[in-house]
């Protein structure tokens, strides 16, 4: 897995409560669990964007993990796609190098 730290907070309900969170880790994802996601998912969301939410846990500022909904990613700043697609991309080089 890798950590990061989105550039602009992802809003995330839990129950009555709103959390700003930016910090992540983002992880590999089995096959399976990719198919598994695709099936769920929409037809009219993005396969890649789904994969990442997916694959990414959001973490507050008390370590409280929540998951990252596609809705929530898509309503926040471009600068988070673009940020959360280079740390895929770093995950691939590190995954690939354990090998």
């Amino acid at each position: 897995f890798v950590e990061g730290e989105f550039p602009v907070a992802i809003k995330v309900l839990d129950g009555q409560t709103e959390h700003k969170i930016k910090n992540f880790k983002l992880r590999s994802l089995t096959v399976e669990e990719s198919l598994e996601i695709q099936i769920a998912s929409s037809d009219s969301k993005y396969i890649g964007v789904v994969e990442l939410c997916g694959a990414t846990d959001l973490i507050d500022v008390d370590g409280k993990i929540h998951a990252l909904a596609y809705d929530s990613l898509m309503q926040s700043s471009a600068q988070n796609l673009r940020y959360l697609e280079k740390k895929r991309i770093e995950l691939d080089a590190k995954e690939s190098a354990e090998d």
